[in-house]
C-alpha cells in the first residue's frame, strides 16, 4: 500500500500512526474526537528537522471523557545546533534543545516534549531521560538551569539523595513558567528489585513510609500491596514542592509482561495474564472500564510504502503497550493510564 506523505515528514508519520489505531470506532471511543486534530497541531509546532524520526507516547485515561495526552520524543544525539524546528517555533524552547544536542554526555539520552492536550494553550512540558540501563540524577543541575529552575536544584538533589537504595534516580518533570508547580520525580526501579518487591511486597510499603514525612492510608497499602503481588513495579513518581515537602501523590508504573506481546495480537496475549488480572481489579476499584481492552485492540505492527519528501520508503509503523501507570491521591488511588509507544521505521528506499 503507497501512502503519500509530505515534506515535514514526522507530522506525517504521526497522523498514519494514529489513523490506523484510531480505526473501528476507536476514535471516538478511546482517544477522544477532537484529538487528532489537536495533536496534529501540537506535533507540527514541536516537529524538530534533521533529528530523525520520532517517537510518541499515547497517554490514554482508562476513565472519563475519552481523550489522550501525547509525548513526542528525540534522541539527543540526532539533534544538530542549531537545532530547526519545522515551523521556526517550538514552543520557545530553542535554547533547552540547542544544549542537549550540544552536550556529548547526552549522546544515549531522549528528550521531547510532553503535550497536555486538554489544554491546547498551554506550554508543554519538557523532558530529558537517560537509557534506562544507566539510570542516574547527574544531568539534573544542567537541565533546570537550562530552563531556569536553578533555585529548585538543591532540593531536588537532597530528595533524590535521601531515597532507599533501590530506587534509582533518572527523572524530573518541571513545568518552565509555573513557579509555584511541584517538580515531579521519578525513580526507576532495576530488575533485582521489581523482583524483591514481588516476591515481598511489604518491603516496598516500608521504603515507601520511610521515604515519605507521612504514613500511607489503609486504603493506599492495601491497593498497593495487590498491584506490588501482582506486577513489576518499575518507576515510582513524587510531586516535590518548592518548600521541600512532598505531596501525597504517588505514581506507580506496573511492568505487565508488555514486551513479551507480539503487537499483531496484543489481545490474544491478556487471557489469564496478570496484566489481564490486574486490569478486572483496576475495573472493580472504578479505576477504568472496558476501552482499556480497546487499547489493545488499538495496537498492530504493519508495513506499507510511503512518500516521503520526493522518495518512496518502505516503512514498518508499529504501535504496542508500554505499561499502566496507577496514581493515588489523598490516600486512594484516582487515575489510572495506559501508554502506548507509536513508531515509524524506516526499511528501505527506493529511487
Amino acid at each position: 500500500m503507497l501512502m503519500n506523505g509530505s515534506d515535514s515528514v514526522i507530522p506525517a508519520d504521526f497522523s498514519r500512526l494514529f489513523i490506523r489505531a484510531a480505526a473501528d470506532g476507536r476514535c471516538e471511543s478511546l482517544f477522544g474526537a477532537d484529538t487528532l486534530k489537536k495533536a496534529a497541531e501540537a506535533v507540527h509546532r514541536g516537529c524538530i528537522c534533521d533529528a530523525g524520526k520520532a517517537g510518541f507516547y499515547f497517554e490514554l485515561p482508562f476513565t472519563g471523557r475519552p481523550r489522550m495526552d501525547l509525548l513526542m520524543e528525540y534522541k539527543c544525539a540526532a539533534l544538530k545546533s542549531p537545532v530547526k524546528f519545522a515551523d521556526g517555533y517550538g514552543y520557545g524552547f530553542q535554547s533547552f534543545f540547542d544544549a542537549c544536542a550540544n552536550d556529548p554526555s547526552l549522546s544515549d539520552y531522549a528528550c521531547g516534549f510532553s503535550f497536555d492536550l486538554s489544554e491546547p494553550s498551554e506550554i508543554p512540558g519538557i523532558y530529558l531521560l537517560p537509557d534506562l540501563e544507566h539510570p542516574n540524577a547527574d544531568y539534573v543541575p544542567r537541565m533546570l538551569s537550562w530552563l531556569g529552575g536553578e533555585e529548585r536544584t538543591a532540593r531536588v538533589m537532597d530528595a533524590f539523595a535521601s531515597a532507599p537504595a533501590a530506587w534509582k534516580p533518572y527523572y524530573v518533570g518541571y513545568m518552565k513558567g509555573r513557579p509555584g508547580a511541584p517538580v515531579r520525580l521519578g525513580f526507576f526501579i532495576p530488575q533485582d528489585s521489581q523482583e524483591r518487591y514481588f516476591l515481598m511486597p511489604e518491603l516496598l510499603m516500608d521504603d515507601l513510609n520511610g521515604y515519605r514525612a507521612f504514613p500511607m492510608t489503609r486504603e493506599e497499602h492495601e491497593k498497593l500491596l495487590f498491584l506490588a503481588s501482582q506486577a513489576r513495579i518499575w518507576d515510582l513518581q513524587f510531586d516535590l514542592y518548592p518548600d521541600g515537602f512532598f505531596s501525597d501523590d504517588l505514581g506507580v508504573s506496573l511492568g505487565l509482561g508488555f514486551g513479551a506481546c507480539n503487537p499483531r495480537n496484543t489481545s490474544d496475549c491478556l487471557s489469564g495474564s496478570a496484566a489481564e488480572t490486574v486490569m478486572l481489579e483496576l475495573e472493580s476499584w472504578g479505576m477504568a472500564d472496558a476501552r482499556w481492552r480497546q487499547m489493545f485492540e488499538a495496537c498492530y505492527a504493519v508495513k506499507c510504502v510511503v512518500q516521503e519528501n520526493g522518495c518512496r520508503k518502505l516503512t514498518a509503523d508499529v504501535l504496542r503497550p508500554n505499561t499502566v501507570k496507577v496514581r493515588f491521591r489523598h490516600g486512594k488511588p484516582f487515575v489510572a493510564k495506559g501508554y502506548l509507544f507509536a513508531r515509524s521505521y524506516t526499511l528501505e528506499e527506493y529511487l
